[in-house]
C-alpha cells in the first residue's frame, strides 16, 4: 500500500494514489488517516486493493501462507480488521503480529545507529500496535510468537549472530532481514523515493553477507517457514 501501482484500477481507488498512479501514502499519514480519523472511504478503498492483490496471487497459482506489509502498515487500526477479514477469506493461516525480541539483543554501541534509523520509535510504536492488534484477534489466525525485530530493522546484521547463538525463546520466532545487491537496485521506480534510497544503501549487503554467515551460527534452533507451520495446523 506505500510502493509501486495499485493491483486495482486507479479508478477504483483514487485515495490511494497520486497522479503518478503510485501509491501515495506513507505508513505516519496513513496511520492518521485510518486509525485516527477513521476515514471510511479510505478503508473501503484498502479493502478493495487487498482484495484485488490476493486476487492476483491467487491467479497466478501462488498460495498465501502469509501476510505482512510494506512498512507494516497491516498494523494499523481499522486497516488490520480489514486484513484479518481478507486473511479468513481467502484462508491465510498466518499474519506477521510477533513481539519484537530485538528489545532483548540491545548494546550500548548500537544506540548511534539506532537513532540515526529511528530504531527505538519505530519498536516503541510498532510493539504497540501489535499489543492492540493481538487483543482484538478472535481466533482462526496464527501468528510467530516472536519478531526479530523492528528495532533493528535494516541492520540485523548487528544482531543476528547473538540472536541465533542464544537459546531460542519459547514458540515460533521470525526472523526478519532485508538482504540484498544494492548496485541491483538502483534506478529501480517504485514512486517511493525512500525506499529505492533504502534497496540501494550498502547495509543491504551487510544484511546479505549476515545471512550467508548464519548458517554457522544457529544451534538449538529448527528452520522454518509459513507453509509449513500452516501445514503441521492442519488435522490428520
Amino acid at each position: 500500500m506505500t510502493s509501486g501501482r495499485p493491483v486495482s484500477s486507479a479508478r477504483q481507488v483514487p485515495l490511494l494514489v497520486g497522479e503518478n498512479g503510485f501509491f501515495r501514502w506513507r505508513f505516519l499519514p496513513l496511520c492518521f488517516a485510518a486509525a485516527l480519523r477513521g476515514d471510511p472511504d479510505l478503508l473501503e478503498q484498502v479493502e478493495i486493493e487487498l482484495e484485488a492483490q490476493l486476487r492476483r496471487l491467487i491467479g497466478d497459482g501462488v498460495r498465501p501462507d502469509h501476510i505482512d506489509s510494506e512498512r507494516h502498515v497491516h498494523l494499523i487500526p481499522g486497516i488490520f480488521e480489514k486484513i484479518v477479514a481478507a486473511a479468513k477469506r481467502h484462508h491465510v493461516p498466518f499474519l506477521r503480529l510477533g513481539r519484537d525480541y530485538g528489545t532483548k539483543l540491545v548494546r550500548l554501541s548500537h544506540a548511534p545507529v539506532l537513532a540515526r534509523s529511528g530504531g527505538f520509535a519505530k519498536s516503541w510504536l510498532l510493539s504497540r500496535l501489535t499489543r492492540r492488534d493481538l487483543k482484538r484477534l478472535d481466533g482462526g489466525i496464527a501468528y510467530a510468537e516472536h519478531l526479530v525485530s523492528y528495532l533493528y530493522t535494516g541492520r540485523l546484521d548487528l544482531v543476528l549472530r547473538t540472536a541465533l547463538k542464544e537459546l531460542p525463546p519459547a514458540g515460533v520466532t521470525e526472523i526478519m532481514v532485508h538482504p540484498g545487491l544494492p548496485e541491483e537496485s538502483r534506478n529501480l521506480a517504485l514512486g517511493n523515493l525512500e525506499l529505492e534510497r533504502y534497496l540501494a544503501s550498502g547495509d543491504r549487503r551487510k544484511e546479505l553477507e549476515a545471512c550467508i554467515a548464519a548458517r554457522d551460527w544457529a544451534s538449538g534452533w529448527q528452520l522454518t517457514n509459513f507453509r509449513r507451520l500452516a501445514q503441521e495446523r492442519v488435522p490428520s
